[in-house]
């Protein structure tokens, strides 16, 4: 099973977007999703979950394909029920944490941080670069 994500809106307006193969989802977490599909009744719920419209909400797109179908539906966080907000949960925190995973040729790419070689001399302190406050001027 396939499942993508798209989520809008929000006080911030940032995206956020996934595509999860279940196949490639260690065994608990791909059965997870498969009854959180199940339990969401996917396949019957109506192309568009409309509610009253709200300034800062999310708005999803969710699209789910099996081997013998497919199906999408848009919902904002109010108008999707009790067991579509679980999933949606659950996709977006997947979202994040394939968000914070770089790739290989991601990381690969990266130029390399440049780093400064240590010394033995200790960092002036401020009062020290000010010119001449340090020095004894008593003999003036």
């Amino acid at each position: 099973m396939r499942i993508y994500m798209e989520r809008s809106g929000g006080f911030m307006g940032r995206k956020v977007k996934t595509a999860v193969d279940t196949n490639a989802l260690p065994a608990e977490e791909a059965h997870n999703l498969h009854e959180m599909v199940d339990e969401t009744h996917f396949f019957e719920l109506p192309p568009v979950l409309e509610d009253s419209e709200g300034v800062d909400r999310f708005q999803y797109k969710v699209t789910v394909e099996t081997m013998e179908r497919r199906h999408t539906v848009e919902t904002s966080e109010v108008a999707a029920p009790v067991e579509l907000q679980m999933l949606l949960r659950r996709l977006t925190l997947l979202a994040r944490t394939q968000s914070m995973r770089p790739s290989i040729p991601d990381v690969l790419d990266a130029p390399a941080t440049p780093t400064t070689p240590p010394t033995d001399e200790p960092a002036p302190t401020a009062w020290e670069d000010d010119a001449g406050l340090n020095e004894d001027t008593s003999e003036m």
